[in-house]
């Protein structure tokens, strides 16, 4: 596969997460992995080994969009968060109407 060879030779995160190929970092092993995952953020839901850590690393993923500094469980929590919040002022006005 020319990908893995493409993202296996990169060694830093910002290099690996360039966007000229479908590459993610992998922070804890400091590796750069194929990832051709439509979400690439969202990879570890699909792929418990998308990290060569496995599930030492594998929320810890940094895709693009969103760069270095996002991790996939950073996402999820966030848009946990946001959910729970909207549900409760939904209920929180469904109370009072």
């Amino acid at each position: 596969d020319p990908l893995f060879s493409v993202c296996w030779s990169r060694q830093s995160c910002g290099s690996c997460l360039a966007g000229d190929f479908a590459c993610s970092w992998c922070p804890f092993s400091s590796t750069c992995v194929p990832n051709r995952a439509r979400l690439a953020i969202f990879a570890p839901l699909s792929s418990s080994q998308v990290c060569p850590l496995g599930s030492q690393e594998r929320w810890e993923l940094r895709a693009l969009p969103l760069g270095c500094h996002v991790s996939t469980i950073t996402v999820m929590t966030v848009l946990g968060t946001v959910c729970f919040i909207l549900a409760s002022l939904g209920l929180a006005v469904l109370s009072v109407w």
